[in-house]
């Protein structure tokens, strides 16, 4: 019985070193101290793991940077929500994420893109680039100074869906599969702004985030 007793205490005991450290490595992250949320809201909440996962990976990019997440800039008489911006010195990155299951088509101007679940179920809803495109706008406005031509609009789809038929013409424009953030953030070249830009811009935006 004592034998069994101090197995358990070691397994217990195990797990608490376990826990304890991984909550220590979490609270030492970014997404922790830019956030305050807890490791239990990153693994029981779907939307907050994916803001921890895109701060995680946005934050390893090469090169002078800086994240901000849920940025809300103002937009006539109302608010847009970008999931993130990375000021990177290659430009300015817009993220908007849609959760979606299906096939999806679409053209980078068309009004409406189609979602096609099982049973060739069609289901359109409105071009993502659209809305992306009005928070730049709004983000331009904010920074008067800034290059127009640096801002990049980016659609992030999480939901395990794939992509059937995306037609982009623009060279400003990235279509990603939440998986794939991480490659494409390896992509990323060039040098358009110093780290007083980065900085200065990470400033204007961060009253917003």
């Amino acid at each position: 019985m004592s034998a069994v007793l101090g197995f358990i205490v070691i397994i217990v005991a195990i797990i608490v070193i376990v826990v304890g450290f991984l909550i220590y490595q979490q609270e030492s992250k970014k997404f922790t101290k830019t956030t305050n949320y807890s490791l239990v809201d990153i693994w029981t909440k779907p939307e907050i793991k994916k803001a921890n996962y895109f701060l995680e990976q946005l934050d390893r990019v090469e090169g002078e940077h800086e994240v901000l997440l849920n940025v809300d800039v103002p937009y006539e008489n109302t608010k847009l929500h970008a999931d993130a911006v990375l000021i990177h010195e290659s430009g300015i990155y817009i993220l908007t994420s849609m959760y979606k299951k299906g096939w999806i088509n679409g053209q980078e101007h068309g009004q409406s893109w189609i979602e096609v679940t099982h049973g060739n179920k069609k289901t359109e809803f409105d071009n993502p680039f659209f809305y992306n495109l009005r928070i730049m706008q709004s983000m331009q406005k904010l920074l008067p100074d800034i290059n127009r031509e640096i801002f990049n609009n980016v659609v992030v789809f999480g939901g395990g869906c794939s992509f059937q038929n995306i037609e982009l013409v623009s060279d400003n424009v990235e279509v990603l599969k939440l998986g794939e953030v991480k490659a494409w953030k390896k992509t990323l070249e060039g040098s358009v702004l110093e780290k007083s830009d980065i900085d200065l811009i990470y400033q204007t935006l961060k009253g917003y985030s």
